[in-house]
């Protein structure tokens, strides 16, 4: 709308304006419109690349009564996987791993230890040979920075026994029948994808369980979780959950570990 009389050079500056915003709005809507095309397209990408993921993960066993797990991803694609299996001997398999990194590039190593857990379980290899076969894989897949903490365990068919190897991986626990902590599961090798073959070591211990005792692995999402104010919940607060023993060990920690971060952000 113009009121006369207008002045020319006024005129000229109000229609230059006008045109570059008509210019930056065509220009937001060809973004806009990018950004539409590309979200669509990660959306699908990301939902073929979760199928095969959550098809290639299907090996926790939810109805066996010898397990119990909690899995809190901080987003759709992560580093840590579960896995569970039963023995040819009757027996029971589980491998706990946390790659390094976080989000896609990390979920990738997964997907080759999925693949190839049931075919060595079958086989009924030692828990320190299917690591040396885990190691040699990620050897010849994996980036020199990317590697794989991980614990293995077989617990065998009278759960009176178990073969534990374990590398890089924050200490797990054998708790007693009360819940207590009886003895710490330790590292003693380094992480998958790191060691040649030649000087992977495949030894493992053999742990003999009592009536009612358990064993209890994490990765560093449990230690590292942080409350509002920024601070981590540490081996110390996980250790101290169990101090006073507990009947369900699993609901003990949960139920302390919510407390603490009072719903903050993983």
């Amino acid at each position: 709308f113009l009121s006369k009389p207008y002045n020319e050079a006024v005129l000229k500056a109000k229609i230059s304006a006008h045109l570059r915003i008509r210019e930056l709005t065509e220009q937001i809507k060809e973004k806009n419109n990018e950004l539409t095309l590309h979200n669509s397209r990660w959306e699908r990408e990301k939902n073929i690349v979760s199928h095969i993921f959550n098809r290639a993960l299907e090996h926790n066993l939810s109805d066996c009564r010898s397990l119990r797990s909690h899995i809190a991803p901080a987003s759709t694609f992560n580093g840590d996987i579960l896995l569970s299996a039963p023995s040819p001997g009757g027996g029971l398999y589980v491998f706990l791993g946390d790659f390094t990194g976080h989000g896609l590039g990390a979920s990738i190593g997964t997907l080759p230890i999925a693949n190839s857990f049931d075919q060595l379980v079958n086989r009924h290899l030692s828990v320190g040979e299917i690591a040396y076969e885990f190691n040699r894989m990620l050897l010849t897949m994996l980036p020199d920075y990317m590697f794989c903490c991980a614990t293995l365990l077989e617990l065998n068919a009278s759960g009176n026994s178990v073969q534990l190897w374990s590398g890089g991986l924050p200490d797990g626990y054998i708790l007693a029948a009360d819940g207590s902590i009886k003895e710490p599961i330790v590292s003693k090798n380094i992480p998958l994808g790191i060691e040649s073959s030649e000087k992977f070591n495949k030894a493992f211990d053999i742990k003999k369980l009592e009536e009612g005792e358990k064993i209890i692995l994490l990765t560093d999402g449990i230690i590292e979780a942080e409350n509002p104010k920024g601070e981590f919940f540490t081996e110390q607060g996980f250790k101290e959950t169990f101090t006073s023993g507990s009947t369900d060990p699993m609901s003990t920690l949960l139920e302390r570990l919510s407390a603490f971060t009072q719903g903050a952000e993983q």
